[in-house]
């Protein structure tokens, strides 16, 4: 893997919103410039690999997430919602 979840969370602010982490995490990871929070994450392409990276990156914020809650909560805004309430 080119990225170390150090380096790709340098790129946000673990303060903000779930829903700003997901995306900036989804669009670093992806290499996508937008997200659409209510766009599935498979349709932009993620993979289970990279799901396992999507998650190792989020546990630095949310160290209970599983990746099935990945898949479970298939959209920046279900994860979102879905962190918000743990």
């Amino acid at each position: 893997m080119a990225d170390s979840p150090v380096e790709i969370q340098a790129g946000f602010d673990l303060d903000a919103p779930a829903d700003e982490i997901i995306t900036a995490a989804l669009g670093e990871i992806l290499e996508l410039d937008d997200v659409d929070p209510y766009f599935g994450f498979f349709d932009l392409g993620l993979t289970s690999a990279t799901a396992l990276r999507l998650v190792r990156v989020l546990r630095t914020r949310w160290p209970d997430l599983r990746i099935i809650d990945v898949f479970d909560n298939p959209t920046v805004a279900d994860l979102a919602a879905h962190l918000e309430r743990a």
